[in-house]
């Protein structure tokens, strides 16, 4: 019972009165005024909404495949090739620990980094005699320069399950294929990917519900600047509702949102089944 009530509080209800104001004109100020579908019609013609949610794609594209193969990487890194003293322990929880790291502290210390003027990547770019950049005020690096910060935040937490699922796999599988003349390279890309494919699968539905969520780096970073480059559908209905104090038409922004995200991650979940189907 409590479970329900905390989730029926915080989740149910929530997502029921967004609905509903969602057709409201409501500001805080005056009671809801019902306008049927005029948010959802505005929408359309709403550049600062389409801009953010074609941004948000554009996140997801360079975000979801990165982080999964870098994970993947360091995974079977740690799983075959630590050969050294330090423990596997210690480098896990090295690539772990800016996941647990504060995002705003993150955000804010790569935005010193990135600094056209005194941030430290233009300084060793300028010791290697490299042109230095504008990272964040260059609109065709901003977006990359922000997906690159949420790869180095988040590839430690993929990359913790995908060891966990490296770890899942019976050596007595890799034994046998290694007697069957599978050598190398080879035993990964025919054994291990192959039964790592459900955690994989977990891992790009997650990653892409995720980075569809996308706000903090992007607020503190640019503010969805330069111009619109960098700006997310979070944060214009962000915007929408608590700098415009438009209620009514960032609900209606959520709802759509929301939609997306579902359509989105039924596809990948529905591809990457039939993918791993044909593979097997």
């Amino acid at each position: 019972m409590p479970t329900i009530l905390i989730l029926f509080t915080f989740g149910i209800l929530p997502m029921f009165i967004t609905i509903f104001l969602s057709f409201t004109q409501f500001d805080l100020l005056s009671p809801p005024r019902f306008v049927g579908l005029i948010n959802f019609e505005r929408l359309l013609t709403d550049k600062a909404f389409v801009i953010s949610m074609q941004n948000t794609l554009k996140y997801m594209v360079v975000i979801v495949p990165l982080n999964t193969f870098i994970a993947l990487i360091l995974a079977l890194f740690l799983h075959y090739r630590v050969k050294i003293r330090i423990s596997k322990d210690f480098f896990a929880g090295a690539y772990f620990v800016p996941v647990i790291t504060s995002t705003v502290v993150t955000a804010l210390i790569w935005k010193i980094l990135y600094n056209p003027t005194f941030g430290q990547i233009n300084w060793i770019l300028s010791q290697v005699g490299l042109p230095t950049q504008n990272w964040l005020g260059n609109p065709s690096l901003a977006l990359l320069s922000i997906a690159a910060v949420v790869i180095w935040r988040s590839v430690g937490y993929y990359m913790v399950i995908i060891w966990a699922g490296l770890q899942g796999i019976p050596k007595v599988i890799e034994e046998a294929a290694l007697v069957d003349g599978a050598v190398g390279f080879s035993v990964i890309r025919y054994v291990v990917v192959p039964l790592l494919a459900p955690t994989l699968l977990f891992v790009i539905v997650v990653c892409t519900i995720d980075t569809l969520q996308i706000f903090s780096e992007v607020w503190i970073m640019t503010l969805g600047g330069p111009g619109y480059q960098t700006r997310s559908a979070v944060l214009e209905i962000y915007e929408t509702v608590f700098r415009h104090w438009r209620i009514g038409a960032g609900a209606a922004q959520a709802i759509i949102f929301f939609i997306a995200v579902l359509i989105l991650s039924g596809i990948n979940t529905r591809f990457l089944r039939r993918g791993m189907e044909t593979y097997y």
